[in-house]
């Protein structure tokens, strides 16, 4: 039991780990203590994972702990004033919440999107956005000039555009 709570909590903590940082960085936008704060969320989520509650949304319990972490934080550097009120720190974890669920939808249509593109294009995209290697090697690659790699990939990036937005209008129809 143990074993697949620890496992389950370890999924969720990877699936979620990029809106926790975005969240952080929302209440503290200087980078380097955003890092650090993040650090020691993470930490701390991996300290006491075993009193998560699986019945409970595991964003807002994360954010929970990061709202925390940050009181902690802004108390350790009392000579910095923090002007973020507790219904300040409230509103923007509600907000990042609300965004978290949109853009869980963008990325999930943006796949859908993606599936839909011919091969050709689908491995073109994911040559140029997937890889290390970088635009020149892969135009070289292609046997084309960089120019015209970035023309062919602004036109797939706008049959993507348009196909997200189109299915995310078609979604909040019905």
């Amino acid at each position: 039991m143990d074993q697949q709570k620890h496992q389950r909590f370890a999924e969720l903590f990877v699936r979620n780990e990029a809106a926790v940082y975005r969240y952080i960085v929302s209440l503290i936008p200087n980078r380097a203590d955003a890092d650090e704060l993040f650090q020691q969320t993470n930490l701390t989520l991996w300290t006491i994972w075993d009193r998560y509650d699986p019945d409970r949304e595991f964003l807002s319990w994360a954010f929970g702990i990061a709202r925390n972490e940050f009181r902690n934080f802004i108390r350790r550097r009392k000579n910095r004033h923090c002007e973020l009120t507790d219904d300040v720190i409230a509103e923007l974890t509600e907000r990042r919440l609300r965004e978290q669920e949109h853009l869980v939808e963008q990325q999930e249509t943006l796949n859908d999107c993606l599936e839909k593109l011919p091969s050709k294009q689908r491995d073109l995209i994911h040559l140029c956005y997937g890889s290390e290697a970088s635009m020149k090697v892969v135009a070289k690659q292609r046997g084309q000039s960089p120019d015209a790699l970035y023309k062919a990939l602004q036109r797939i990036r706008d049959l993507l555009y348009d196909c997200v937005q189109r299915n995310l209008v078609l979604a909040s129809r019905s």
